[in-house]
């Protein structure tokens, strides 16, 4: 599977040093056709300085190829927007920053079909957890906080991985779970304890491999959609505040994607909703700032 890059990309292949020839971008979308028409399985990299003027021109292409996927590559616009571009183009299955090593890695990899990247390999002493009742959570909050404890990273950074895991739970025993005729979560009231029958654990997985800490939740619900998720974060973007109180994740995303290198959501409607985060391990806070973040959405 090849790449077609829309827009200037020197950035990103100055910050993996390499030589910008080695993404030939286009200018114009009558040249994007031009190649998508060779190959319409192609994936579309375009950047959020062209998106924000092509909309029309985006929007045919997605009319043209069923099958095509585009990749946003943010770095001048304002992440209000870029979220609003998300929203207006279901076709958008990927979000990367601009000046990323990681982001020049993952490009590699989804023109190679690589679709395993978003899930880790084996962590380096990893735990796997099944939680069946609210209340054991508190358990996951402790046991992360002792094994970062003995990481290289610095000293709010558990609070960070303990504040993450969190949303990520509270999303996966309050919201996920819906009324199958309203389509509202059945356990909507958060000061209430919940207990899932014993085949809807949810499955918690965290470890580490040689640059990144891994936080994995998965439920087995699948109702994680798209439009939801995307509507409740561009709101979050803009004014820090959840969508409404029937539920969604958007708010907690958001904060997610703020700290972490990768948000990879991986949903199959009606089975399971995976979340998997990685953080860069590192012990100097400055530098954790600086990791521009990706978000990764698979939708089966």
């Amino acid at each position: 599977m090849n790449g077609v890059f829309w827009g200037n990309f020197d950035a990103l292949c100055e910050k993996a040093g390499q030589q910008p020839s080695q993404i030939p971008s286009v200018a114009n979308v009558d040249a994007v056709r031009l190649l998508l028409s060779g190959d319409p399985k192609q994936i579309l990299f375009v950047r959020d300085t062209v998106l924000v003027n092509c909309k029309p021109q985006l929007a045919e292409l997605e009319g043209e190829y069923p099958s095509l996927t585009v990749v946003l590559v943010y770095d001048s616009v304002e992440m209000s927007t870029v979220w609003e571009l998300l929203e207006a183009f279901p076709r958008i299955s990927h979000l990367l920053p601009l000046a990323s090593l990681n982001s020049y890695r993952c490009a590699q990899d989804l023109m190679a079909g690589q679709s395993g990247r978003f899930l880790p390999g084996a962590l380096t002493d990893s735990r796997r957890i099944l939680l069946c009742h609210s209340a054991e959570c508190e358990a996951i909050y402790s046991e992360l906080s002792t094994y970062l404890a003995q990481q290289s990273c610095f000293a709010g950074f558990s609070t960070i991985a303990v504040t993450s895991a969190s949303e990520l739970l509270t999303n996966a025993f309050y919201n996920a779970k819906r009324d199958v005729q309203t389509g509202k979560p059945i356990f909507f009231d958060r000061r209430v304890k919940v207990q899932l029958e014993a085949n809807e654990p949810v499955e918690v997985n965290f470890g580490r491999d040689e640059m990144y800490f891994w936080l994995i939740v998965r439920d087995r619900f699948g109702t994680l959609d798209r439009k939801t998720l995307i509507r409740a974060i561009s709101r979050a973007a803009r004014e820090r505040t959840p969508l409404d109180n029937t539920g969604g994740a958007g708010l907690g995303i958001h904060l997610l994607f703020t700290w972490a290198t990768e948000v990879n959501i991986l949903v199959e409607p009606a089975r399971s909703s995976t979340i998997a985060c990685k953080f860069l391990l590192t012990p100097r806070n400055r530098v954790f700032d600086s990791e521009p973040s990706a978000i990764h959405l698979l939708f089966s």
